[in-house]
């Protein structure tokens, strides 16, 4: 009897742990530009996703908490209602401003009600709602990024130039002194980028071009961007002959906006030697070059010529629905491949476009669609149920019906087992 009740014990212990998940946040961060005395009435929404009574306190803290003005302290959610919204103001003068990133963050905690204090003993779930006020650098300011792609041998090589004017100055001058190693770090090749003015906010890609005439193999890119008499040092690596791993598409089954969700990205190894300790990094950023999240994703072992999946978790609670450009970056033995795609984000599906540098395009779209899993949810709620049965059962003092141990284990791992899938849908 004992050991019965221990084992139930710990199913309903999982089963409470996973509702922590209930309450959730929408978005969980917005970003505003922060150039002048800001004056502004926002909102996010509170999530109730276990569609059950709920009190909640609000209130705000970090660097900018004196600054707002939250439109109610506490609220208490029905059962019924899935989703609320909580509106706040924010007065923020700009001489209090830093160059950079002002957070502000404004905690929602679920507090015990008058009847859950009867019979219930339950922790603290909070969960943060972030405002990014983004303000320029004092002055000149360049951030800059730089990626290539893998040329075929005769093919030129194409560098991409992310630049980002982040200060509150017009960049007029900027200038690229590129150098070509090889894998003895011995110069092969050099040339000098000019690139147009950058306007103050302004954001821009610009790809340069080399002509090379390059045996296969690895090398590396070292470019000094000057600007205004400041140097950004930029490191990259690119194969000739091509990369050894293939980038094919880029998916998530089972996609929910607003959630973490899987991404998955398919690669091919083209070679007939196994490569081992594949990974892959995603930028997420939109059309602005902003950047939304950078996914890193699981290592594999690719074997000779053939292909398989990198996967990592994708969390969208800061998107909207939009187009998206996703870098990918897959990494291996010292060197990497890398495509971008053009991503479609909907509310259950995502479509993308490969775009790449090379200007490539296929389209793939992936959407909720497995009926399994509403027979694995109808699955865990049967099991439930019948846990919920034998506890009151046992509580009125009624012995329960004889189950062999073997039985008994084969319904505590079920229960275990399906509670963990329902977890990860």
């Amino acid at each position: 009897m004992n050991k019965l009740k221990a084992a139930f014990f710990a199913v309903m212990l999982f089963t409470l742990v996973g509702s922590t998940f209930a309450l959730g946040i929408s978005p969980s961060r917005k970003v505003v530009s922060f150039t002048s005395d800001l004056q502004q009435e926002l909102s996010f929404s509170i999530l109730n996703g276990d569609n059950k009574d709920i009190d909640v306190i609000i209130y705000p803290r970090g660097e900018l908490a004196d600054y707002v003005l939250i439109e109610k302290s506490s609220m208490h959610l029905l059962a019924s209602q899935k989703e609320v919204k909580v509106r706040y103001k924010i007065n923020v003068p700009y001489s209090i401003r830093k160059p950079g990133t002002n957070t502000l963050e404004i905690v929602v905690e679920e507090v015990p009600s008058d009847y859950e204090k009867q019979t219930v003993i339950s922790g603290k779930i909070a969960v943060v709602h972030q405002l990014l006020l983004n303000s320029p650098y004092n002055g000149k300011y360049l951030r800059t990024m730089l990626t290539t792609n893998n040329p075929e041998e005769g093919q030129n090589l194409e560098l991409s130039f992310a630049l980002f004017n982040e200060g509150t100055e017009k960049l007029d001058v900027l200038r690229g002194d590129v150098s070509v190693l090889n894998s003895n770090f011995e110069s092969v090749a050099q040339s000098t980028y000019d690139f147009n003015p950058l306007d103050i906010g302004e954001s821009r890609k610009d790809v340069k071009t080399m002509y090379l005439n390059l045996p296969p193999g690895d090398y590396y890119v070292k470019s000094n961007l000057k600007y205004e008499g400041r140097i950004i040092n930029l490191d990259a690596t690119f194969t000739v002959g091509g990369s050894y791993i293939e980038i094919g598409g880029i998916s998530s089954s089972n996609f929910k906006l607003g959630e973490i969700n899987q991404l998955d990205v398919s690669v091919y190894n083209k070679v007939s030697v196994e490569i081992k300790n594949v990974f892959g990094e995603i930028i997420v950023q939109d059309k602005n070059d902003k950047v939304y999240n950078i996914i890193k994703t699981i290592s594999i072992d690719l074997l000779p010529n053939s292909g398989n999946n990198l996967f990592g978790y994708w969390d969208t609670s800061s998107l909207a629905i939009g187009v998206y450009d996703l870098l990918v970056k897959v990494k291996y033995s010292g060197r990497e491949a890398q495509k971008e795609f053009e991503v479609k984000v909907l509310n259950d599906q995502i479509i993308a476009s490969q775009v790449g540098i090379s200007g490539r395009a296929v389209t793939q779209q992936t959407k909720s669609k497995d009926p399994i899993i509403n027979i694995l949810i109808l699955s865990f709620v049967v099991l439930m149920i019948l846990n919920v049965l034998l506890i009151l059962y046992i509580r009125k003092g009624k012995n329960p019906p004889q189950i062999p141990p073997s039985t008994m284990n084969v319904i505590l791992i079920a229960n275990l087992v399906l509670l963990g899938i329902v977890k990860n849908l």
